[in-house]
């Protein structure tokens, strides 16, 4: 039994073996054995604080990152049944069906299409959390959301997703930058919020690599965005006009055909165009959280 982390979320593998139906008096003994054996070595009666001890550590995983070479520190927490571990399995970040999805808008000024995508990462720490105005809490973030990161672009003006990540709901005072952070980068004091994020992706090259937000809603108008959608629906027709729905916004909320959508064109740059290496993202900042036994 093991702590994993997959996707943004965690689970508990179990390892067994397939069921027999059998009448014959021998089977069924050597089944019973099979299985009492099997109980013996498992160790004492799973208990509720376990749990929460584990919720507790994968939390602070995430919220630290989630980095890939971290995961061994999650610890095993189980009892050798005598089976081989099975290979590790890798996973994509990006879940299509999850329950929320937003586009978060980075840069106050246009960049470039030139611009690298790795020095947006390394300047914006991105690939660790997500800055929103000191002025507004983001609590429409939960845990588990899909975060399309997008930088505002010119020539012409467009945002280009570039990158996408696993979310975590906003906890105060863990999630809002110390004075070290303000003192480092003054843009802090007006974008102290963050929501942080694990298991990130960006494509390589530059922001012309990205997918433009324009053609997402060229192509889908009103059904872009959650918000517009369900104004149209409710016959609300000034309010269906997606360029709008994210002005002055640092982030839109994208209905369920937007987040499939999106994913599968930033998928389609993924496989064009690679992306940044896991390791060139283990080697960036990753300070240590403000306590890191402070979950909220």
């Amino acid at each position: 039994m093991l702590l994993h982390d997959r996707l943004g979320c965690h689970q508990l593998r179990f390892l067994g073996r397939v069921g027999v139906v059998s009448q014959d008096a021998a089977v069924i003994a050597d089944c019973q054995a099979y299985f009492d054996g099997l109980w013996r070595r498992g160790g004492p009666d799973l208990q509720r604080e376990q749990v929460d001890d584990w919720e507790r550590t994968v939390s602070v995983h995430h919220a630290s990152g989630g980095r890939s070479k971290d995961v061994s520190d999650l610890g095993d927490f189980g009892t050798n049944a005598g089976f081989a571990e099975p290979p590790p399995v890798s996973l994509p970040a990006a879940i299509a069906d999850a329950g929320q999805a937003f586009v978060k808008i980075i840069g106050d000024n246009p960049a470039p299409l030139s611009l690298s995508t790795i020095a947006e990462i390394k300047g914006g720490g991105c690939y660790r959390i997500l800055a929103y105005p000191t002025n507004g809490r983001p609590r429409g973030v939960k845990d588990g959301a899909v975060m399309f990161i997008g930088r505002k672009v010119g020539g012409p003006n467009d945002i280009r997703i570039f990158g996408r990540a696993i979310g975590m709901e906003y906890k105060e005072k863990r999630d809002d930058a110390t004075p070290g952070e303000k003192a480092l980068n003054p843009d802090f004091e007006r974008w102290s919020r963050y929501i942080r994020v694990h298991h990130a992706e960006f494509v390589s090259g530059t922001m012309e690599n990205g997918v433009s937000l324009n053609a997402l809603m060229d192509k889908l108008e009103a059904d872009s965005f959650a918000s517009t959608q369900r104004n149209a629906q409710e016959g609300k027709r000034k309010n269906t006009n997606p360029r709008k729905a994210y002005r002055r916004h640092p982030a839109v909320k994208l209905s369920g055909e937007g987040l499939f959508w999106l994913n599968e064109q930033l998928q389609a740059e993924f496989d064009t165009h690679g992306k940044i290496s896991q390791d060139t993202l283990n080697k960036m900042d990753w300070p240590e959280l403000p306590s890191l036994n402070n979950d909220g």
